[in-house]
């Protein structure tokens, strides 16, 4: 079984983490609110995963919505 490409979205804290999900619900997009792995150094201790295929569609949503800013973008 083969498994769904995804992206990762680190953002500086958990307030902007829950705006972030806020903004990409409102664009009918399906993020998932994870634990930032262990190999990843950020700010916060959670991200936002979602289909890597999203991932355009999200990031033009996120820069849409001040003063949300993506600290980095991973493919797991």
């Amino acid at each position: 079984m083969r498994r769904e490409a995804r992206v990762l979205l680190t953002f500086r804290s958990i307030h902007r983490v829950l705006e972030a999900e806020e903004a990409l619900l409102a664009a009918g997009l399906k993020p998932d609110l994870v634990p930032v792995p262990r190999e990843i150094s950020a700010d916060c201790g959670m991200a936002i995963t979602l289909a890597w295929a999203d991932r355009a569609r999200a990031l033009d949503a996120l820069a849409r919505t001040p003063p949300l800013r993506v600290l980095d973008d991973w493919r797991p």
